[in-house]
């Protein structure tokens, strides 16, 4: 009788150590997504792969951070298949951050309560011509004549002061103020100038490059 007890009790403690759950992360179809499955484990294991979202080719290099609660970080960077782990970990709440470049961020907060082996398919969107607009300063030791050309792949959706072929002209002051060589008697920013101080509002020179698809 005792010996059938035993065996019956080891019986459903492989059972509950093989317990398996899946879980899908993802906010909408634009975004980078995550399924989770995991498993009762003697140890804390994040074992993943990182791809593309719409090939599911792997993407290599790809930066995985876990961060505790008191702030310690647990850093990796995926394989050339796009592989990670992270093994070991003490219970808490971890915040796992996935990102490479040219791809939305994946985050995700972890509360591991019991020990597990979390297997994780990550799957990064790529960011859609994003675009950040470039800031030149000038900032010359005395008055003189300046001329900007810019060597670009693509089109100029927009420019203040209007570029053209042969660039921008303008006359820099040590002051950081900018005026224009080709309106007589007209600063940039509305007929004013501002100092320094201000140019990150008032006197930079914008564009927007928008990329041209490959041929």
């Amino acid at each position: 009788m005792k010996y059938c007890l035993s065996i019956m009790i080891w019986l459903i403690l492989s059972f509950c150590a093989c317990k398996t759950s899946k879980k899908n992360v993802q906010t909408n179809k634009y975004q980078s997504q995550m399924d989770i499955q995991s498993k009762i484990y003697p140890a804390t294991y994040f074992v993943g792969r990182v791809m593309e979202m719409n090939t599911d080719e792997a993407i290599p290099f790809a930066k995985v951070v876990l961060t505790d609660e008191k702030g310690t970080y647990h850093g990796a960077v995926s394989d050339e298949a796009g592989n990670f782990t992270f093994k070991d970990l003490p219970l808490g709440v971890y915040r796992l951050r996935i990102s490479a470049v040219g791809y939305i961020e994946l985050e995700r907060v972890f509360d591991v309560k019991r020990h597990a082996y979390y297997q994780l398919a990550v799957k990064l969107t790529r960011h859609v011509n994003q675009v950040e607009k470039p800031v030149i300063y000038l900032y010359p030791t005395a008055k003189r004549d300046v001329q900007v050309r810019l060597n670009y792949k693509g089109n100029l959706i927009h420019t203040y002061p209007k570029y053209s072929d042969e660039g921008w002209q303008v006359t820099a002051e040590p002051d950081g103020t900018l005026c224009d060589q080709r309106v007589k008697n007209i600063m940039p920013c509305f007929g004013k100038v501002y100092p320094v101080s201000q140019w990150f509002h008032k006197m930079v020179l914008w564009l927007q490059a928008k990329r041209q698809p490959p041929s």
